[in-house]
């Protein structure tokens, strides 16, 4: 007979570092994000060690020890590293736990089931995904002080990311066409035929018209990555990831790149089988 174990980790790439560094923590790493200069990480453990309520933590991607912020789900890392966005996992409701000095609080107390988010670049507001009973997903905005939210897309239509001046939204509509949507005013929605349905846009490089792109790989096992300019609609290949261990590899993913591309870090899900063997059995 055999005995299978699920596990989640992550894996961290640094610049002028030769080996990829393992940065999982307990039995269910899920990492959210990666700071601007690629030093830390937000993560949760979803497994045995992160609890019933999951918990979040921090980390230094030089493999220094975890930082416990408090329950919940990893969400997103403010801009300028101080304060970790996660949520309760019972309510859906958002929190904020500092990442130095500082107080936790409640962020967000209404109906809509919240999910993933990210700030915008000045660190004054947060765009999220989210949904109110009975309706579909659409994104929100919202103010880092925990204004109410207000609608940014149409109900079906998500994405979190934002432009690098804060002016738009990168968004995608059930069949998978992206759309840049204003943050603010009533300007119409921009379409990005220069992203494939099968494309996933990871995040803005430090040239604010250049997207990280990941494309469909050739091989389970593998993330490959190319930069995309939204002007002239030309790729170029970044990188494709290989992890040093692929035994029992079910997937990769998500990636978080720093806007410069020079740290990286990627989500995995193993699994390993047991095998027993019982003799003398009648």
């Amino acid at each position: 007979m055999n005995s299978d174990t699920y596990r989640r980790g992550t894996v961290a790439h640094r610049e002028g570092e030769k080996t990829d560094r393992d940065l999982t923590w307990f039995d269910w790493t899920r990492t959210v994000g990666l700071s601007r200069d690629g030093e830390w990480v937000l993560f949760d453990e979803e497994g045995e060690g992160g609890g019933h309520d999951y918990t979040v933590y921090i980390r230094k991607t030089d493999s220094s020890p975890a930082i416990r912020l408090g329950p919940g789900r990893a969400i997103a890392l403010s801009p300028d590293g101080k304060w970790a966005l996660a949520a309760d996992v019972k309510t859906a409701q958002y929190l904020l736990y500092p990442t130095g000095a500082g107080e936790q609080r409640q962020l967000t107390h209404d109906n809509i089931v919240h999910n993933t988010a990210h700030w915008t670049p000045d660190g004054k507001s947060i765009v999220f995904a989210g949904f109110e009973p009975g309706k579909k997903v659409r994104t929100w905005i919202m103010t880092a002080e925990g204004s109410r939210a207000q609608p940014l897309t149409p109900e079906g239509i998500v994405g979190t990311q934002v432009t690098p001046d804060g002016e738009r939204l990168l968004a995608r509509d059930p069949a998978g066409n992206y759309f840049l949507y204003p943050l603010h005013g009533n300007a119409p929605p921009l379409p990005v035929p220069q992203l494939h349905a099968s494309d996933n846009a990871i995040g803005w490089a430090t040239a604010g018209q250049t997207l990280f792109v990941r494309e469909t790989a050739e091989k389970a096992w593998a993330l490959r990555l190319v930069r995309l300019n939204l002007n002239t609609g030309k790729r170029e290949f970044f990188k494709e990831v290989d992890p040093p261990d692929r035994s029992g590899i079910l997937g990769l993913g998500p990636v978080q790149i720093t806007p410069d591309g020079k740290t990286y870090i990627y989500g995995f899900t193993r699994r390993l089988s047991d095998l027993y063997v019982v003799e003398g059995l009648r």
